[in-house]
């Protein structure tokens, strides 16, 4: 995020403002890069491919005011063949974002809510969802809802604790809900707006959203001064975890792996806003890693398994 940024993030995306004009999603390819950029700063995207090579973790933290409600941590990874060779779903990729609640904080409590896409690409950019399930962590409640992608026959099937809820047709771009975490991240910087459909909670929901402005300076907590961003806005009806839902705001690093560094979402208790903590690449990745600010160094693959000052 989150869902944030993507949910997300993305959280999705991820994320009260008024509306925007969108693409119908029916006739949007989040995935395929626009072609009008919002400034003349705009760096071409890595595609997707690229940016899931990177086999990424971010750490989100998640505050109302001045409490803070938890953590959101995303993970990236690429499967080996011998992880493929066991899976009932293979896939080439995996997305993970965990909600941590602060238990410490009565109306939350303790919550770990895990959120998985199995998922591989076709043409470098298009997303393809095969699995998508939730686990209850703090209850040991595992697949505790399941999203089935089934492309052959163009359907979507949902399971609540293994029982059969509902079949959709399935429309594209159709993902689970974390995927919007890349999509989004491919659209920051460019005019179009980008519309997904998300499967969630037996249900097919819209979210669209756009690059409202050129990009300014921002501060994040994870850095000690200013990057490069821009800002994107737009809205959902996803009925997401903890009541997300709604309009929300999010802001992207200019760099070419367009990092999400903050959300601002409406969630059950009212605006939160989700910020970037750390985030680290995979230290097997073979992508050359890219600095989030573009005025650093380079970050070193011989220490990028540690968070990155950014």
């Amino acid at each position: 995020m989150l869902l944030v940024f993507g949910l997300l993030m993305a959280m999705p995306a991820m994320l009260m403002m008024p509306a925007i004009t969108a693409i119908p999603a029916q006739e949007a390819m989040a995935q395929e890069i626009p072609g009008n950029p919002v400034d003349d700063s705009v760096i071409t995207p890595l595609t997707i491919e690229e940016l899931v090579k990177l086999q990424e973790t971010f750490r989100f933290s998640v505050d109302y005011g001045f409490i803070t409600l938890g953590e959101v941590v995303v993970e990236g990874r690429v499967h080996s063949q011998a992880e493929k060779d066991t899976m009932s779903t293979p896939s080439d990729y995996r997305l993970t974002m965990t909600i941590y609640g602060n238990e410490s904080i009565p109306f939350v409590g303790r919550r770990e809510v895990r959120f998985t896409s199995l998922f591989d690409l076709e043409n470098q950019n298009e997303l393809i969802e095969r699995r998508f399930w939730r686990d209850d962590l703090h209850d040991g409640d595992f697949e505790r809802s399941v999203i089935e992608f089934d492309h052959e026959v163009d359907s979507v099937r949902f399971f609540d604790r293994g029982e059969p809820k509902a079949v959709l047709p399935l429309v594209q771009p159709a993902v689970g809900g974390s995927l919007v975490f890349y999509a989004s991240r491919l659209a920051a910087g460019y005019q179009e707006p980008y519309a997904l459909n998300v499967f969630i909670e037996n249900e097919q929901a819209d979210l669209d959203a756009v690059t409202k402005e050129p990009a300014k300076p921002r501060g994040v907590p994870a850095l000690e001064g200013d990057v490069m961003a821009w800002f994107s806005e737009g809205t959902t009806n996803i009925k997401g975890p903890f009541g997300f839902s709604g309009g929300f705001k999010s802001w992207f690093n200019t760099a070419p792996e367009r990092v999400p560094l903050e959300a601002w979402v409406k969630i059950f208790v009212g605006n939160v806003k989700i910020k970037l903590q750390s985030y680290q690449r995979n230290p097997y990745s073979n992508s050359e890693p890219i600095s989030l600010d573009n005025d650093s160094e380079p970050i070193s693959p011989e220490t990028n398994t540690t968070p990155t000052s950014l």
